[in-house]
């Protein structure tokens, strides 16, 4: 005899008793949407119930059974992806958790999104994971088709903004990256070219926000006279129309228009 097939249906619990059960009332609505979503679709297979109880999610390994299913290959539903995101203290945090994720993303799917992590667009990434989404979501079963309108404000008032913060946290944290290796280069040679940091960071494998090679000429902008300090290339980190650096003024960095 065949076994049965199923469809695994994952909950997170964010507050509330450490034991996870269909009527925890941090998950009674998750379970309400998955439960609509399978009458409404008419599914034959039963929904298995995965759940993660997690009061400061920085990253997959504060999620351990969703990471025990992602790792082996299965799919699974939920009914807001954006609850991933919830429990993360800090912009830091989403960003580590989004990273842990990137691989499995087809594996993930979203009632609320309609379709898997994987498939999401750049904007729509960054506003789910801005924390910004309203939580108080419901299935419905027109919602496969007709975006949510509470959904699409948002999307317009906090997904520009949320893909800013994210690319300009990339920025700083190149930058100090590059900084670090200056200020270890300097201990070596009274002078330090940007080609030397570019190729001591390339021997250390740090790399660029879009994965490329350090060349001299993506490691640094001049700053203004006066200041010292490492900039971060800002057409790789922010973009063309976003270009800003940080600078060292006295022991601080500074963000400054370039």
């Amino acid at each position: 005899m065949t076994e049965a097939k199923f469809i695994i249906a994952y909950l997170i619990a964010t507050h509330g008793p450490k034991t996870v059960t269909l009527s925890h009332p941090a998950v009674k609505k998750q379970v309400q949407n998955l439960r609509d979503f399978a009458r409404a679709e008419e599914i034959p297979a039963p929904l298995r119930w995965v759940s993660d109880h997690s009061r400061r999610v920085i990253g997959i390994d504060s999620l351990p059974k969703l990471k025990q299913v992602l790792e082996t290959g299965t799919s699974l539903i939920m009914d807001d992806l954006s609850r991933l995101f919830r429990g993360c203290p800090s912009e830091a945090e989403r960003l580590a958790l989004l990273r842990d994720l990137e691989p499995h993303g087809y594996q993930l799917v979203g009632l609320r999104q309609g379709k898997n992590l994987g498939n999401l667009s750049n904007s729509q990434i960054a506003l789910l994971a801005s924390g910004q989404l309203d939580p108080r979501y419901r299935y419905a079963a027109s919602s496969k088709t007709t975006r949510n309108v509470e959904d699409g404000i948002a999307q317009i008032k906090a997904a520009k903004i949320a893909s800013l913060r994210a690319r300009r946290q990339a920025a700083d944290s190149k930058a100090q990256e590059l900084q670090t290796i200056r200020d270890a280069l300097q201990t070596q040679s009274s002078r330090v070219t940007n080609k030397m940091i570019a190729e001591r960071a390339n021997e250390q494998g740090l790399r660029t926000t879009r994965g490329g090679l350090w060349r001299a000429d993506t490691v640094a902008w001049s700053a203004p006279i006066g200041w010292s300090g490492l900039i971060v290339s800002a057409s790789l980190a922010a973009g063309p129309m976003e270009r800003s650096f940080l600078a060292r003024v006295g022991d601080s960095l500074m963000r400054c228009a370039a």
